[in-house]
């Protein structure tokens, strides 16, 4: 946001530096005044629209502005300026650019620190309006003109930070934290612009710095909080970033015309629950996670004004609901939020996955197959819905339907693993080995250090009767996984097939170990 103080006191610099060189053209009612008499009315005109401007009385400004642009002849600069400046605020931005077109009209580069000025001013419009290139172009010829005015440095380095252009965003706002300027508003909105150029550079540490320099600035300010939080994703901390929502979330206030809670935010704080859940080993601690995913999901829907335009906020909400409520195990809620969300938003992919995936758990298989191939009909560049899929008809025993299916996943990714690895096993179930095998390895080939899948490979080569090949897979798939107890399982059956009944017993004793602490 610009802030206001410092450029109104630039526009009134700018007015001072004009009134000496402005050339009064006088309408009618000015005609029996003299020149000088004209001059000094005019220039009470500007300063009144300079302090209206200050007062943030802007329609008063726009009409003194007016005044004195009609007691010019159509000539005055400092006149247009001021105009488009209130007009700005009043966010009539076309009549502010008519303003300021009107203004290099006049000006004819005969007042190059004015011309920056309207620049500067066209740049700020445009970036109100969200047009990220026009601004930028405007800000760049208000930095060629002046490059010593650090407002111009300021606006120019927040378009090329919004723009995901870093270095050339750092540059010039560098420029704006070395002048010092007097603007704790603004110094912490540079300092946070900045971290957003050094995280776009992958430079955390330096981000994170710079953001510590604008919460002691202000510490209240939430986009802060939501940049830090962005970061801590991109390291996959998932407990900070929740934590840095969190407070971006409390800090909140929407804009005066405005009932809208922090939609993005709490949506994106919801999502780090989840990351942080799966990556925690322990189950209360999941379970705890999850429960805090819920409420912020509940809060927002709780929020959330009752408008139509807001459907696909409120689907959002109601679909990060329905993830927490399943993992919570309460599957029967979790159809009802997916199956809300899809209500208002029907071409939500994953509402429709997720939803198949409980009816799965559900034992409702011909419902879940339906889920899943509507998510596929939606989402055809992901693969996880046809892999769901197969693993229901390989549940319900119509194996070369689930066959289909992997093929299907396959034919959208053929590095996911787990397409291969299923086909893999129903291939075992058919008894179909060679094709079962080669599925194994190519999973191997993916993920050569996992070594369940040395496990299911050296299965099938048992199944076959290859008994020597079956000892050295589950002998890797041991080596790899020191806690697979059915690998040391059959690597012990296996053992004794090829007449090594005495290591085998270790490897049994140890299988048998591990089975009891899972069991206990």
């Amino acid at each position: 946001m610009i802030h206001r103080s410092y450029r109104f006191r630039s526009l009134a610099a700018l007015v001072t530096c004009c009134l000496l060189s402005c050339c009064l053209l006088p309408a009618p009612a000015w005609a029996q005044m003299s020149q000088e008499e004209a001059l000094e009315k005019y220039n009470a005109m500007l300063e009144q629209g300079q302090q209206q401007l200050e007062a943030e009385e802007y329609e008063e400004a726009a009409a003194t502005f007016s005044e004195a642009i009609t007691a010019s002849g159509g000539a005055s600069g400092p006149g247009y300026i001021g105009r488009a400046t209130a007009r700005k605020e009043l966010k009539e931005y076309a009549k502010a650019q008519e303003d300021l077109k009107n203004f290099r009209q006049y000006n004819q580069s005969r007042d190059p620190a004015m011309l920056a000025a309207a620049s500067n001013l066209s740049g700020e419009i445009y970036l109100e309006m969200g047009a990220l290139g026009d601004a930028l172009a405007d800000f760049e010829e208000a930095v060629e003109s002046d490059s010593n005015n650090p407002l111009y440095q300021f606006n120019l380095g927040k378009v090329y930070a919004l723009a995901g252009a870093p270095d050339q965003g750092r540059k010039a706002l560098d420029k704006w934290i070395e002048a010092g300027v007097d603007d704790p508003e603004k110094n912490a909105e540079a300092y946070r612009l900045r971290a957003q150029t050094y995280a776009q550079s992958g430079k955390f540490e330096d981000a994170n710095a710079d953001i510590q320099a604008a919460l002691a600035i202000d510490d209240k300010d939430y986009e802060v909080y939501a940049l830090q939080g962005m970061i801590a994703a991109i390291q996959e901390d998932w407990a900070a970033g929740a934590e840095a929502y969190r407070k971006a979330i409390e800090n909140y206030e929407p804009e005066e015309d405005s009932d809208l809670p922090y939609v993005e935010g709490q949506l994106q704080r919801a999502a780090m629950l989840e990351e942080a859940a799966k990556e925690s080993e322990d189950p209360e601690e999941q379970r705890r996670l999850f429960q805090e995913k819920l409420d912020e999901s509940q809060r927002l829907l709780d929020a959330l004004p009752d408008r139509p335009q807001l459907a696909a906020a409120k689907a959002s909400a109601l679909f990060s609901r329905g993830v927490a409520e399943r993992q919570l195990g309460d599957l029967a809620s979790a159809v009802g939020s997916f199956t809300e969300a899809i209500d208002l938003n029907p071409g939500l992919a994953q509402a429709y996955f997720r939803r198949g995936i409980c009816f799965f758990h559900m034992g409702e298989e011909r419902m879940a197959i339906d889920d899943f191939d509507k998510a596929a009909s939606i989402d055809f560049a992901t693969p996880h819905s046809a892999l769901w899929k197969g693993r229901v008809y390989a549940q319900l025993g119509e194996y070369y339907e689930a066959l289909k299916s992997y093929a299907q996943a396959l034919a959208v990714s053929d590095r996911y693993t787990d397409a291969y690895v299923n086909r893999g096993l129903v291939y075992v179930q058919l008894g179909e080995y060679e094709r079962a095998i080669a599925d194994f390895n190519d999973a191997i080939r993916l993920q050569p250090t996992n070594g369940q899948h040395y496990y299911f490979r050296g299965v099938a080569y048992a199944l076959q009767g290859k008994h020597d090949k079956a000892v050295k897979s589950l002998a890797t798939a041991v080596d790899f996984d020191d806690q697979l107890a059915p690998a040391y399982l059959k690597l012990a059956d296996e053992l004794d097939a090829i007449g090594r009944s005495d290591v085998a017993a270790d490897f049994r004793a140890r299988g048998n170990e591990l089975s009891n602490q899972v069991s206990q």
